[in-house]
């Protein structure tokens, strides 16, 4: 045999022409979308073949060269291979038409090359292989043997590989490592083996953990591990044994973890330290385990207050027909139990709940492996929630779920319910949800007393859905003093294949009012497209109505065609009492081509436009489109205290919208933000502009300007004293807020000065970097009236640093009141006794107290939302007074010139622990 190909040129399509049955292989069938390109040089017989210079090309990115041989290539048994040299190479955008990164939860390199050599056979081979990837580079090299016995030798290596960006999480940095290992056995069963692995570094956000080592020794198949780690904030020893069998291997695991500082780890932003034994056993293999863990003698400090974990007892058996899970611990209990995997019983859920909107009746028929599940889970409030991990959550009562599902026949009851949540002082009262379903009907009911979240305060809501003789009706009631707020019911009929959902012209009601509809409306789901009849709603003069078939657009659309609709009839829902937001809309908003490449037509305004009782004016947007998918898009608010324009256009690609957008803010007049903040902030004057340039797409914007302030004044409520922003500026882009030197003058005209970055990463909780400067600056002049728990005249000089997150803001800094301060702090009257908190200890290690998990804060006092450390200096001539009690008036003052090294974190008490006069 002699093949000599200088070139060639191959599609996997012309071959399922003459073999269809291939196409029907998954990986075939991918690989057919590129041709095969290349060179061939092949010499000799099946029995010893030599192949030179040999390269196999798939599309542009892809590549494999070969040179070497291969012996008995028509007998496995004796099949030999040798290929020196050999080399593979290609790049993300080729894997990702094989591969789904979304199942492997994974990203994968952007660039690929494996180097290497081959030799041996099925039974007994040698490799060593480099593999170079734009995450980071690893190195393997080694033998083995598989004859009548076992026998391996293997090394290996992880060159500061990117597991953040492989595994997606931005918590993990690069890793590398070695490792070595060696065996013999006749089997599994009896392997001896030896395993040294060294994780020279790993980087966990901004900690690093290194020389980090592992060894196991395997006699007969029974091995231990051992490891031990030390450094100043991780503390811990784990030893382990391992039976190895070929069905199901078993392994014990005990961790002791004896400190671990959570904040230096970077799990944390608080200072939190733990502690804890945890033990593991596994027995099985990758496709059915059963798993054990207890924890034990678990604590957690914070504060120099020990939280006790108390006992978890968790229990895992998983296969393809089996999930069984139980974790059992005075936060949490679960009790999970099905016959199938968690992600196989997640869409049967699904399933089930859609075949009643698409009228399956028949679809438990035609599953062949029915699902059964038992879910009944509790979370209950403790103090290691409320102090520790959660700190902003104030109040939760326990929180019930329940769910009994046997899909063969029909049968799902669940339930929920969240008696009360108060995070961050956003409110949920009264949540709860329930499901319960059989072969002939279909009931849920969704409802809660109020949500409360700033200006938001929702009424009593409930949502139901009820099917009977093949009708589905769907109900939403919202309720305001007794009375019908909003109500809307409507019916779903049909079959998958073509879905009829009306609305009952009897049941329409906005904003306490009732509206009209024509009895024929309808809205059809049929072939990937909606149509709709006589869709409109109105009242009086006012009318909304969706459509398909506008004369001026040509293409596939949905549209709001909107006339003289007060846009309070809806808003009004969000907060019966106080007004969120009114105006009158007109106009047409188009959504072209909604199920592919979707672009907007829009021309609506809305005039006398109000947000919070905020004049803004009129609000116009202006949309057209420009043809082979671009759009442009204008929109302009005018004659109110805000006015600004966006302008520019996009490009729909993929059902990906490409911006290239400017917004220019042209004038913020600082009064808006008198009724836009609540009444936080009053007595302003002054204004701030400026310019943006948007480009990047909608789910991934870019965004970068900035805003400059001209005379801008205004009063925090709280602290009742005026500040001024001159002409200062703030640049702004997606990594947030930049300052240099921004300055903010007090009502006598002495400045703050601030430097640095507020990250923006998270708007909900953005990160600070910021220095401040300030000299006789007065912060507060508030009364007892403006602010009961803080309140008098405070001036100060202070060399600061701000760091932290919005959620726990840190604060470092040298302060020294002011001679005309006299202020009044009243301490929470339910910090003001001692109280008694459940799992709540503290201790002191005196024996060893550079230990982790005892080190003690030396200095501490509790101001809440803050970290604080802070050395205060009092002019002689200020005056502070702190309230214990104001019901029994104990309080103490503070005066003439004494010094207090304090340290402040998120609970509301005060400790003072020194105090050097």
């Amino acid at each position: 045999m002699q093949i000599n190909l200088p070139s060639f040129n191959v599609w996997l399509k012309e071959v399922f022409r003459f073999q269809p049955q291939l196409k029907e292989n998954e990986y075939l069938s991918k690989l057919s979308a590129k041709a095969f390109q290349g060179k061939l040089f092949i010499d000799g017989n099946l029995n010893d073949l030599k192949i030179e210079n040999t390269s196999v090309n798939w599309g542009n990115a892809t590549n494999v060269s070969l040179n070497g041989s291969v012996k008995n290539a028509t007998n496995p048994d004796k099949l030999q291979l040798n290929l020196p040299n050999f080399k593979a190479e290609t790049k993300r955008a080729d894997l990702l038409q094989i591969v789904n990164e979304k199942e492997l939860n994974l990203k994968l390199p952007e660039e690929i090359l494996i180097t290497g050599n081959v030799n041996g056979s099925l039974k007994n081979s040698k490799i060593d292989a480099n593999i170079n990837t734009s995450q980071g580079n690893a190195f393997v090299e080694g033998n083995l043997s598989n004859d009548t016995n076992i026998s391996y030798n293997v090394k290996a290596s992880i060159t500061d590989y990117d597991l953040g960006e492989l595994l997606q999480n931005e918590n993990f940095g690069a890793l590398s490592l070695s490792l070595q290992s060696n065996g013999t056995g006749e089997n599994l069963n009896n392997l001896d083996a030896k395993l040294e692995t060294n994780i020279s570094k790993f980087q966990l956000q901004e900690y690093v953990i290194k020389d980090l080592s592992l060894e196991g020794n395997f006699k007969d198949g029974v091995g231990v591990i051992s490891s031990n780690y030390k450094d100043d904030n991780l503390n811990l020893n784990l030893n382990g044994s391992i039976i190895l069998d070929s069905v199901a291997t078993q392994a014990n695991v005990d961790l002791n973890v004896i400190g671990a500082d959570l904040q230096a780890l970077g799990l944390l932003n608080r200072n939190v330290k733990t502690g804890m034994d945890v033990s593991v056993d596994f027995k099985g293999n990758i496709d059915s385990y059963n798993i054990k863990s207890t924890i034990k003698n678990g604590v957690v400090v914070y504060d120099n207050n020990t939280y006790l974990l108390g006992a978890v007892n968790a229990e895992a058996f998983i296969n393809k027909d089996t999930t069984a899970f139980k974790i059992n611990n005075k936060m949490l209990n679960v009790n999970l139990q099905s016959n199938t995997d968690p992600e196989t019983f997640s869409k049967g859920l699904q399933r089930h709940v859609l075949s009643y909107f698409y009228r399956d009746d028949k679809v438990s028929d035609t599953i062949k492996n029915p699902i059964n599940l038992k879910l009944e889970a509790k979370i209950s409030q403790t103090s290691l929630i409320k102090d520790v991990f959660l700190v902003n959550l104030k109040d939760i009562d326990t929180i019930d779920i329940a769910l009994d599902f046997k899909e063969q026949e029909r049968l799902l009851k669940a339930n929920v319910s969240a008696p009360f949540i108060n995070y961050s002082g956003n409110k949920l009262d009264s949540l709860s949800f329930s499901m319960d379903t059989d072969k002939e009907s279909f009931n849920f009911n969704l409802g809660f007393k109020n949500i409360k979240a700033g200006p938001v305060d929702v009424p009593k809501t409930v949502i139901t859905g009820n099917q009977t003789n093949n009708e589905l009706a769907l109900n939403f009631l919202g309720f305001h003093k007794g009375e019908k707020l909003m109500n809307v019911n409507t019916k779903i009929t049909g079959n998958r294949d073509r879905l009829k959902f009306t609305v009952n012209k009897d049941s329409l009601i906005l904003n306490k009012s009732k509206w009209s509809i024509l009895e024929e409306n309808e809205i059809v789901i049929e072939n990937n497209n909606l149509t709709f009849s006589n869709f409109r709603i109105n009242k009086e003069n006012q009318s909304i109505e969706i459509t398909n078939n506008l004369k001026n657009v040509q293409k596939k659309h949905i549209a709001l065609v909107y006339n003289n609709f007060n846009i309070n009839e809806v808003f009004n829902y969000l907060n019966p009492e106080d007004e969120i937001a009114n105006g009158v809309l007109n106009g047409d908003f188009v959504l072209v081509e909604p199920f592919t490449n979707t672009g907007v037509i829009t021309d609506v305004s809305v005039s006398n436009f109000k947000v919070l009782n905020t004049n803004l004016g009129k609000l116009s947007m202006d949309a057209k489109s420009l043809g082979n998918n671009k759009y442009n898009f204008n929109t302009y608010l005018k004659e109110g205290d805000v006015d600004l324009d966006l302008k520019g256009d996009y490009f729909v690609n993929n059902n990906i919208a490409n911006l290239n957008l400017d917004l220019d803010i042209n004038q913020f007049k600082m009064n808006a933000l008198k009724t836009l903040s609540l009444g936080e902030i009053k007595e302003t004057s002054g204004s701030f502009s400026g310019d943006f340039k948007v480009t990047g797409t909608t789910s991934k914007p870019k965004y970068n300007g900035s805003l400059t302030f001209d005379n801008a004044v205004f009063n925090i409520t709280k602290l009742n004293t005026k500040f001024t922003l001159k002409e200062e500026q703030l640049t702004v882009d997606n990594s947030g807020i930049s300052m240099a030197n921004f300055t903010v003058l007090d009502a006598k005209n002495n400045a703050l000065t601030l430097s640095g970055d507020i990250k923006t990463e998270s708007f909900i909780n953005p990160e600070f970097d910021l220095k401040l400067k300030a000299e006789n600056f007065r912060i507060l002049n508030a009364t007892q009236k403006d602010n009961p728990d803080l309140y008098g005249k405070v001036t100060f000089n202070t060399n600061a640093t701000l760091t932290g997150d919005l959620q726990i803001p840190k604060i470092n800094a040298s302060f020294t009141l002011g001679k005309d301060t006299d202020v009044t702090y009243v301490m929470p009257s339910s910090y003001a006794n001692v109280e008694e908190r459940d799992g709540v200890v503290a201790f002191v290690n005196r024996k060893n107290p550079d230990a982790i998990l005892t080190q003690t804060e030396e200095q501490s006092a509790v101001i809440s939302g803050f970290d604080i450390s802070s050395q205060l200096k009092i002019n002689k001539e200020a005056v502070v007074t702190i309230i214990i009690n104001e019901d029994t008036g104990d309080n103490f003052k503070v005066s003439e010139k004494e010094i207090f090294f304090l340290q402040w974190c998120q609970m509301v008490e005060l400790r003072l622990l020194e105090h050097i006069k």
